[in-house]
């Protein structure tokens, strides 16, 4: 097993973009992650979480898996993703001493990890999204159509002062610390704000792992267009940038699905978010 350290992420990045060549696959918290660690190497920018992130392969430089582990202020163990070409060398990797920890969150991870896992661990608080991918036809429509964007309003990025109201209408673990750290990795976001007095009224941000995430229209607004106009926003942020614009829907968040499917958005898989505690010592 081996740590990498910060001048081995280009050659990560380049050698799982050589392994996802030609392929069809939903993009994933890892891939997203290096990309966006590539962006802010190339613009000379560090976020204030860099202290609390850990990248590790099983072999390097010929890997089967990569783990990116955090430490975020919001969970009281370590937050897990993992990409995996085989899962048998996951089930392997997890079963190294250095990663056999009591307990550990997993991320957005699809069920083969959490299947490969299931043997040593017992799973809590198991929650699911749909991943859902801006298609070619919905980039190709995004491209020539117009924002939707309603009179009587600004749009611009979210500000480091919206933390708090960010932060408190997200629906999982978030602090404003934490969407703090994601603004001053300089990925792209959208809030619309009324003309007349700025009032903050929805957003939509890009997680560091390039997710269009914290989507969100405040009560007295929805149902008119908003959602429509941030996401079509970000997404051509997004795609500007020659990234692919995906997003995770929460089972729960029924709301959302006609919205993204009307944009272009296709279902391409399922991702669960879980604790993993150990079973038995550790």
């Amino acid at each position: 097993m081996h740590q990498l350290g910060k001048a081995d992420l280009p050659q990560l990045l380049k050698g799982l973009n050589a392994k996802l060549a030609g392929k069809s696959y939903p993009p994933s918290n890892v891939h997203g992650s290096l990309v966006a660690e590539e962006v802010m190497r190339e613009e000379g920018r560090t976020a204030d979480n860099v202290d609390r992130q850990h990248w590790y392969v099983d072999r390097w430089p010929d890997f089967r898996v990569i783990m990116h582990e955090e430490r975020l202020p919001s969970f009281e163990c370590p937050v897990r993703a993992v990409w995996t070409e085989d899962d048998a060398a996951a089930a392997e990797f997890f079963a190294h001493p250095a990663f056999r920890i009591p307990e550990f969150w997993l991320g957005g991870v699809e069920p083969a990890i959490l299947d490969a896992l299931r043997s040593d661990y017992t799973f809590y608080n198991d929650s699911h999204s749909d991943v859902f991918v801006l298609s070619p036809e919905g980039v190709n429509a995004l491209s020539s159509g117009t924002d939707c964007a309603r009179e009587g309003l600004t749009y611009g990025p979210v500000a480091p002062e919206d933390a708090e109201l960010v932060a408190k209408h997200v629906t999982y673990p978030c602090t404003a610390a934490y969407v703090r750290t994601i603004l001053s990795c300089g990925l792209p976001s959208v809030a619309a704000r009324l003309m007349s007095d700025g009032t903050l009224v929805a957003w939509a941000l890009t997680q560091p792992y390039l997710a269009l995430g914290m989507l969100n229209v405040m009560p007295g607004h929805r149902r008119s267009g908003l959602g429509r106009a941030v996401v079509t926003l970000l997404a051509k942020q997004q795609l500007a940038r020659g990234w692919t614009s995906y997003a995770y829907v929460s089972g729960t968040n029924v709301g959302s699905v006609p919205l993204f499917e009307s944009l272009g958005y296709k279902r391409v898989g399922r991702a669960h978010w879980t604790g993993c505690k150990i079973r038995g010592p550790s």
